[in-house]
């Protein structure tokens, strides 16, 4: 590429605005007479092509969604629509994930804390559900929504755990704190982004007690995937709530409340 022809010699040579007579500076943009033009400014890449393969990610795993919803009224056992809900997601995602791969890699490349803040992250994990079960309680008792058992008792402690405790944190951080927070924090700003995420995760699970409680599951995960650029604290921060919710189905684990 051939580079541009200098500016005429009445013109600055930054931007290109006339310049009076024997005017040492330009006045439209402070630039010296006589200096060397500035460096060209790096265009910014469009955004529109994230934003749409960011949409077009999301409305897959929505459609995943009703797929499992759609098994379920056609009456499929509940052990195998967890299976299969669980592998279709994770393919949606993995699938997904290639296009940016190599910022995923270098999230995961990084630990995000030491161990005292894995340790802070642990703390604040029972707390934090004990807040989220009493709000899904309150609702229950005012309008009959509450949420019902994210669990499988019945199946064994193993299957549970897998299917409660470690598929939806790590398919589940990938797709959103991953893929989707990703591609929009290169066009927004970060809160921007982590908010849109935040709600992207709630409205994914398809029901109002999940839309209220995951909005604030989703910016506490997405603001630790953004303080440690990683995405091992969210994994580990939802795989603890989800471990204490397997908990209280299991043998109870909240205070004497009324639940």
């Amino acid at each position: 590429m051939e580079p541009l022809p200098p500016p005429p010699s009445d013109q600055c040579a930054a931007c290109a605005a006339p310049l009076r007579p024997g005017a040492g500076f330009c006045g439209q943009c402070g630039h010296r007479v006589g200096d060397a033009p500035p460096p060209p400014r790096p265009v910014a890449p469009p955004a529109w092509p994230d934003v749409r393969y960011a949409l077009v990610f999301y409305f897959v795993l929505l459609g995943v969604q009703v797929v499992t919803m759609v098994l379920h009224e056609v009456g499929m056992g509940e052990f195998t629509l967890l299976w299969t809900a669980d592998a279709l997601l994770a393919v949606a995602t993995l699938v997904g994930s290639i296009k940016i791969r190599a910022d995923l890699v270098g999230l995961y490349r990084r630990g995000g804390f030491r161990v005292l803040g894995y340790a802070a992250i642990a703390a604040a994990s029972y707390p934090a559900f004990v807040l989220v079960a009493l709000f899904v309680h309150a609702l229950d008792v005012a309008f009959h929504v509450g949420r019902g058992a994210e669990t499988m008792v019945g199946q064994g402690i193993g299957w549970n755990i897998l299917f409660v405790c470690v598929t939806p944190p790590v398919v589940e951080e990938l797709a959103f704190r991953g893929v989707i927070y990703t591609l929009l924090a290169r066009h927004l700003h970060a809160w921007e982004a982590l908010v849109l995420s935040a709600f992207a995760f709630a409205m994914l699970h398809l029901s109002v007690p999940s839309l209220v409680t995951h909005v604030p599951l989703g910016l506490y995960f997405g603001w630790l995937r953004g303080r440690g650029r990683s995405l091992w604290p969210g994994m580990f921060a939802h795989a603890l709530h989800n471990g204490w919710v397997l908990a209280q189905d299991v043998v109870g684990v909240l205070p004497p409340f009324g639940f």
